[in-house]
């Protein structure tokens, strides 16, 4: 069953050339040949009469029908559904709203689609809903058909001036609900669904026009878009619906703009943010304005253009602009550049829709900076001029920052002169090593006569100076040998052995307990942090230690140290240290005593 949305669904695909209206010429009373209030039997009757001819195929075209509408598929499965649309009472009403009370007098007023216009002139209104209902959908076929480009909006004004008045009257819905009770039907249609009928009939005629708009906003014509928004304005449509279809229309555009906007000043927005200095503040703010000049006022005016100044969607676009030029103002300002910040706020204020909150923020922002002129309120004529002037004239830019867009300019152009030459060098290189593989090919003659060019150029060696050795003493706290005897007999201090287990078992300083350098981070989670820790080893430079004393001072140890000297400073001293192998530790060197016989030792034999 073909419901009222497939109907519209249809109208979108017709042919620009020839557009028609097909709730029109798909109609199921069109099918049967009867008009728009036949009762029940005479629609049960005539689909009988239409089976039968179908299938002794001496099928008729339907009574009354207009040869100006398309031609109408007249089979089994079309007759089906022409009678399951009747039979629902919602669809029915439907199917009325868009078909002839009298399609015999619409027949003998248009014959061709030439006299068209001329007829529906001709077909005056009368005191019956009726007629005015046929004149205003004989109207508005007539317009589908002789005008799809919708250049008349004179004659389009009529058109719906007339079926503002039947939507807007009660006569019509009156005749509707009593054709459906005179016509004997088992499901009578309710007053709710002649309200949602009557709801949706502004909405039902107007839709082939906001089609056409939407696909031109999608082809991107501006004009043909501008010229169907200006045929639903003048059709004095509800309020909601011309919201709504404003938002459908052109919420696009405005999705567009909005991303525009945003990458035109992305840049500043993320520079200003930065340690400038005030004149490349100032060059960042006119680089910002000369983005605007150049991609969002002409989309302003293609806004302006398409959709007018009194429209939602455009005002909120200009607002949005005027916001920019305001937030720009701001940048200026912290360059120390009155002057352009008045310049960009007194241009926010043209582009500021009256009675918004961007305006009321700009006026106070432009006393702030000092200008006391009294502005008189904008009214809806003055906006309009205002907008026009506003995107014709440009702010004139310093010639400081002509300069440097010129400079700017200039290095684009060596960088792409050298993109260029790179790219014709790596083709000549190319090209002789190619040319050189085929001279070398077995059985190739070489015909240039001289010798090829020598590429193999010996370049100067170059020798990298040493990177410097990496020390860790300035990071190292170091102590001396009595330092550490006196802490030891203090037991304040924790003595550690960094090295291997071989040398702590040969030799190793009283109370101290090894600690492999590679296991210190295991090591020291038995640790106390706040006990004083000094480390040593058999290092002559003390590297491991002072390696592990880093590491300990990482893992948040703070009374770390080094033996300075290390183990070897230790025994030096003739300290006393412990072994726990029997390898023999050697002895301090005993004392010697003068005798009459010489020097001798003391323990030795006489």
């Amino acid at each position: 069953m073909q419901t009222a949305t497939d109907s519209l669904r249809t109208t979108h695909h017709a042919s620009p050339g020839k557009q028609s209206l097909m709730p029109l010429a798909n109609n199921a009373f069109r099918l049967l040949g009867l008009s728009c209030q036949a009762s029940q039997r005479e629609i049960y009757a005539s689909a009988s009469a239409l089976r039968r001819a179908i299938k002794l195929g001496v099928v008729k075209p339907p009574t009354h029908n207009p040869t100006w509408l398309d031609a109408l598929d007249q089979t089994e499965n079309d007759v089906r559904d022409a009678l399951s649309r009747l039979t629902v009472p919602a669809q029915r009403i439907y199917e009325r709203l868009f078909w002839f009370f009298d399609p015999q007098a619409v027949e003998t007023a248009a014959h061709s689609l030439a006299t068209l216009q001329e007829s529906a002139a001709r077909l005056q209104p009368d005191e019956t809903p009726a007629a005015r209902h046929d004149i205003a959908l004989l109207s508005l076929a007539v317009m589908l058909r002789r005008d799809p480009a919708l250049k008349l909006a004179d004659d389009w004004r009529r058109t719906y001036a007339l079926w503002k008045e039947l939507i807007e009257g009660k006569e019509f819905w009156s005749l509707l609900m009593a054709a459906d009770l005179k016509g004997d039907f088992e499901q009578v249609t309710t007053f709710g669904e002649i309200n949602d009928l009557r709801g949706r009939a502004w909405r039902l005629v107007t839709a082939p026009v906001a089609e056409s708009a939407k696909d031109a906003i999608v082809r991107e014509d501006n004009a043909a878009a501008s010229r169907a928004l200006a045929v639903l304005r003048a059709s004095r449509l509800p309020q909601t619906l011309a919201d709504e279809y404003e938002q459908e229309i052109l919420g696009t555009v405005e999705d567009d703009f909005d991303v525009l906007l945003a990458l035109a000043f992305s840049s500043y927005r993320a520079e200003v943010k930065s340690n400038q200095s005030v004149g490349e503040r100032r060059e960042t703010c006119w680089r910002a304005h000369a983005k605007f000049n150049e991609q969002v006022k002409p989309t302003l005016k293609k806004i302006l253009e398409l959709a007018g100044a009194e429209s939602v969607v455009a005002r909120r676009v200009f607002a949005a602009a005027a916001d920019a030029l305001d937030e720009l103002a701001d940048g200026f300002e912290t360059g120390f550049d009155n002057e352009s910040r008045l310049k960009m706020l007194r241009k926010a204020w043209q582009l500021a829709p009256p009675e918004s909150a961007s305006l009321l923020l700009i006026e106070e922002h432009l006393a702030g900076a000092g200008d006391t002129a009294r502005r008189q309120p904008k009214t809806e004529a003055d906006y309009a001029r205002g907008l026009s002037m506003a995107l014709r004239e440009p702010v004139a830019q310093p010639e400081l920052f002509t300069a440097y867009v010129q400079q700017e300019q200039a290095g684009k152009d060596l960088e792409r002169w050298s993109r260029g030459a790179s790219k014709f060098i790596l083709f000549v290189m190319v090209a002789l090593f190619v040319g050189k593989c085929f001279n070398n090919l077995p059985g190739s003659r070489r015909t240039n006569p001289y010798r090829p060019m020598n590429l193999n150029i010996a370049l100067p060696r170059f020798t990298p100076p040493p990177m410097p050795e990496l020390s860790f003493r300035p990071l190292v706290v170091y102590i001396t040998v009595r330092e550490l005897q006196t802490k030891l007999k203090a037991k304040t201090v924790t003595l550690l052995h960094v090295g291997a287990k071989g040398e702590y078992e040969t030799g190793h300083i009283p109370g101290a307990r090894l600690m492999p350098e590679d296991e210190v981070a295991t090591l020291a989670k038995n640790l106390p942090k706040r006990r004083q820790i000094v480390l040593y080893c058999y290092c002559a430079g003390q590297e491991a230690s002072a390696r592990a004393a880093v590491h300990l001072r990482t893992l948040g140890f703070t009374g770390v140290s080094v033996l300075e000297g290390g183990y070897g400073a230790w025994r030096d001293a003739k300290l006393p240290v412990k072994q726990t192998t029997g390898l023999p530790v050697e002895p301090a060197a005993p004392p010697v005593t003068q005798t009459r016989k010489g020097l001798v030792k003391l323990g030795s034999e006489n």
